[in-house]
């Protein structure tokens, strides 16, 4: 009985950590960092050889993780250079996303909602700070490019879930299994 109440626990706690990558969030890292601190304490708690999601697993939903960051990053990049931006332009939206979803995360005061709101207006003011000091750039032409950058971060956001939705669902069947 503690075992289903344990791997309960961890799969209702995953839902969570999927749901925070809604929000701009590493949610499947925080899973991910989660079940390595659980197959770490299994063997040292318990005093039995217990594997719960093994290693190899585990090296597994780390790169699914890793492709799903990448996807975020793509989606981000396709976003801004479909809306016409420049290489500075989608440089900036990237650079801007990233600083906004920190700075929104520690200025902000709405939890969750300011870290995705910080980095679509991060990915946003990088886009027009990358296209504007372009030679002959105007702030009417900027316009496209700076909203294809902020659209773009977050189909990103949106790429990123499915990969952590695998990685949560490989890992809470696996903690059942045990």
């Amino acid at each position: 009985m503690t075992h289903f109440l344990m791997a309960t626990v961890f799969t209702l706690f995953g839902a969570g950590c999927v749901m925070l990558v809604l929000f701009g969030l590493p949610g499947g890292w925080l899973l991910f960092g989660t079940a390595v601190a659980v197959e770490l304490l299994d063997h040292h708690v318990s005093g039995v050889p217990h594997v719960t999601f093994g290693w190899g697993w585990l090296l597994g939903v780390g790169v699914v993780l890793a492709l799903g960051e990448f996807a975020e990053f793509l989606g981000g990049a396709a976003g801004a250079k479909a809306g016409g931006a420049s290489a500075r332009g989608v440089f900036g939206s990237l650079l801007g996303g990233f600083i906004g979803a920190v700075v929104g995360t520690l200025v902000f005061t709405v939890p969750l909602l300011s870290t995705l709101a910080g980095a679509l207006i991060g990915a946003g003011v990088g886009a027009a700070v990358g296209e504007l000091t372009r030679p002959g750039m105007t702030v009417r032409r900027s316009i496209k490019p700076i909203t294809g950058a902020v659209v773009g971060r977050l189909l990103g956001t949106m790429l990123k879930l499915p990969f952590t939705i695998l990685a949560w669902l490989a890992l809470s069947v696996l903690a059942y299994m045990r």
